[in-house]
């Protein structure tokens, strides 16, 4: 991934410990769609220093939306191996979390659309709680960051409106900074959270946007 500028750098800094977060989903409400993978990149003094992810069971009854399974190609990534129970993957998340940032202070939520992600994780967490009251303090993701956040679709919207990108979206803001998907590729939450810190480091050199 692309090295931030010093002054990039110093305002990654000053977030503190921060992770950027992106999802894959069967569809668009969490009462009714599940999370599917989990993608999260770690963010500390500045510079990227550890990357997680995992694939997600879906919750028994939830529903699926064609269109996201299309976008996210689950069914045939998983084919040869098993999504981890959502339980395992969000242990496994707050632990290499822990491990990497330290819980000493909140973290800094950083993604694309961060109400999205926000809501399907919390969802998927209290969906785990409620079935197992006593995973409450391992699996509890949401509980590891503030308030604080940074979202690069609400950075986007200055470019956007000054024509500087054809829209708000990820694939437009990423493919700005250099990094365009390859045609049919499917969004996985690992790439996608990559891509959002390449987003983010151009959104925040400004300069090279506006000229």
């Amino acid at each position: 991934m692309t090295d931030p500028s010093a002054e990039v750098r110093e305002f990654l800094r000053r977030l503190g410990p921060a992770v950027i977060v992106d999802t894959e989903t069967s569809g668009r409400d969490p009462e009714r769609h599940a999370l599917l993978e989990l993608g999260m990149v770690f963010v500390r003094d500045g510079l990227v220093v550890a990357e997680w992810f995992a694939g997600i069971e879906a919750w028994e009854g939830a529903e699926e939306e064609p269109e996201a399974m299309v976008v996210n190609g689950y069914r045939d990534r998983y084919r040869l191996g098993t999504p981890m129970p959502a339980e395992g993957a969000l242990r496994l998340a707050v632990q290499a979390g822990r491990q990497v940032l330290g819980s000493d202070r909140p973290w800094t939520w950083i993604g694309h659309n961060v109400p999205f992600d926000r809501r399907f994780v919390a969802s998927s967490v209290a969906r785990v709680v409620a079935n197992n009251p006593g995973a409450r303090e391992a699996c509890d993701l949401m509980s590891c960051f503030g308030y604080r956040d940074v979202d690069t679709m609400a950075l986007a919207t200055v470019p956007y409106v000054v024509g500087a990108i054809p829209s708000r979206s990820l694939d437009a803001v990423a493919a700005a900074a250099g990094k365009t998907r390859p045609a049919g590729q499917p969004h996985t939450a690992i790439d996608d959270a990559e891509r959002t810190f390449e987003a983010l480091v151009w959104l925040l050199g400004g300069l090279r946007w506006a000229a």
